[in-house]
């Protein structure tokens, strides 16, 4: 089998593709292309050697279907790769008797102990291993292992991720540290297939916030300091709720944003979401309603102010409210409540973690939310918000 991959490779990963150190380090800024490319090293592994077992893990199993295992089977059909897949085992079986082998670490580490059970794997990738521990990491390495290697083989773990908190194990283990681990980093202008409007929206940050430019656009380590939200919980729970409200952010270039939030005893359970780019209003719909269709919903919609297309998902059947947008005292009442999010809800995970106030030069915190990766964070604050000032007119805010 033939197949060319030069059209489809940035050039600057060309030394990642060739290093053959045991740990393989891609950071930086967002857009840069770093999944793509451990992805695609990943495939170019099974298309040179044979009988190899790998291993693709993240912190939870939501977040690695929608992740890595999305994007690998992605390629594999889009360089017409013959593979088999093993859905309830998550083992894709592809060229040359190399397995692809995917699993989650667990929230609280849990199926950590599954994956002792794994030996003799010859390369793992780790996508966001800024999300699990340091003992989870030393876990993971001990995998790597296996008989003497015959000439020209070797054996790599790569660890793709943005570099959020200079006070991490990463930073201290991989920066602070002597070590031959192979280091790269890498920025949205090392990536040829980004979009303009992406490139903006990255580099806007600027005026913004020092942090979220440093880390997002240049690939920096940052200090995260400010972080609005801290009242939630990532865990599984079952849909049994008094009643289920949905919040709505538009966009088109950025993603459109659907948010369903379940409440029971005062608690708030968010438990699905929509978040795609370039849906036209109708498309958006459709898929609004397919997903009530799931959960046999039809809740109350909070939406931004867009009287055209709050109109539209009116006429569509859907229950919709505009949305109170006081920034500041929606945030100060999302806050009274505690939150938990379903891991499913892999885009609001990742926002929330990321959600965060301005700062400004002198490092001052200012009461103002940094806009960026903030779709779902607004579609929540619509939602709650408005709803129980709709319910309760006298609330008192803090």
């Amino acid at each position: 089998m033939e197949i060319n991959l030069q059209n489809d490779i940035n050039e600057v990963y060309y030394s990642f593709f060739k290093s053959t150190t045991r740990e393989a380090i891609l950071y930086g800024g967002s857009g840069a292309g770093k999944s793509y490319s451990a992805a695609q090293k990943i495939i170019l592994f099974c298309l040179l050697y044979s009988d190899k077992k790998i291993l693709i893990l993240r912190k939870t199993l939501p977040a690695l279907k929608l992740t890595s295992l999305e994007l690998t089977e992605k390629l594999l059909n889009q360089y017409k790769i013959p593979y088999e897949i093993n859905k309830a085992d998550l083992i894709i079986k592809t060229i040359h008797n190399n397995r692809i082998i995917f699993r989650s670490i667990g929230e609280g580490g849990e199926d950590i102990e599954k994956i002792k059970s794994i030996t003799d794997v010859d390369l793992i990738w780790i996508e966001e291993p800024t999300e699990i521990s340091e003992k989870e990491y030393q876990e993971i390495n001990r995998r790597l292992r296996g008989q003497k290697l015959p000439e020209g083989h070797f054996r790599q773990i790569i660890l793709s991720f943005n570099p959020i908190d200079r006070n991490h194990w990463l930073f201290k283990d991989f920066f602070e540290r002597e070590n031959d681990a192979f280091k790269q980093k890498y920025t949205y202008k090392d990536n040829r297939f980004i979009d303009d409007e992406y490139k903006k929206v990255l580099e806007n940050l600027k005026e913004q916030d020092e942090y979220a430019y440093q880390v997002y656009c240049l690939g920096e380590w940052g200090v995260f300091k400010g972080q609005i939200y801290s009242n939630y919980i990532i865990e599984n729970f079952e849909n049994d709720f008094e009643e289920v409200i949905a919040g709505v952010d538009f966009g088109y270039n950025n993603p459109s944003a659907y948010i369903l939030i379940g409440i029971k005893d005062n608690e708030v359970y968010i438990f699905d979401e929509i978040y795609r780019t370039h849906l036209t209003t109708p498309e958006f719909i459709d898929l609004i309603k397919e997903k009530n269709r799931i959960w046999d919903i039809n809740p109350q919609v909070y939406c931004e102010t867009e009287p055209d297309r709050n109109r539209e998902l009116e006429k569509a059947g859907l229950i919709v409210y505009e949305a109170k947008k006081d920034v500041i005292l929606g945030i100060n009442f999302v806050k009274t409540k505690k939150l938990h999010i379903h891991e499913r809800c892999l885009n609001t995970i990742k926002e929330i973690q990321g959600y965060k106030y301005k700062e400004d030069r002198n490092g001052n915190i200012l009461e103002e939310p940094v806009k960026f990766n903030d779709h779902l964070m607004d579609a929540m604050r619509y939602a709650l918000y408005t709803h129980y000032l709709k319910e309760q007119p006298n609330i008192y805010i803090i």
